[in-house]
């Protein structure tokens, strides 16, 4: 999955993980910097706080282009014991 930051032309240097209107019965445990091991936590992306990822996006790493960097986004259903954790790339464009 890729999220472009520029979408609709904006220039945009941050983005917010949240889950889409009518979802309530899934709940994000955490968003992780998926292109360092081990992964640590970007505690700043949780769901309705935003993570300005300008330092990432200039760096670039060794699995990835500068302007993109990928995400992990980890989430699980109440009541369930088993979590599912999704890659996203956030690209520049």
């Amino acid at each position: 999955m890729t999220f472009p930051l520029g979408h609709g032309g904006h220039n945009r240097t941050a983005f917010r993980v949240e889950l889409g209107s009518g979802v309530d019965n899934i709940d994000i445990i955490a968003v992780y910097d998926g292109e360092r091991t081990p992964s640590p936590k970007l505690k700043e992306a949780k769901q309705k706080k935003s993570y300005n990822c300008e330092k990432e996006l200039k760096i670039g790493s060794p699995v990835s282009v500068v302007d993109q960097f990928k995400i992990l986004i980890e989430t699980q259903a109440f009541g369930a014991n088993t979590k599912l954790v999704t890659e996203v790339r956030i690209d520049r464009k």
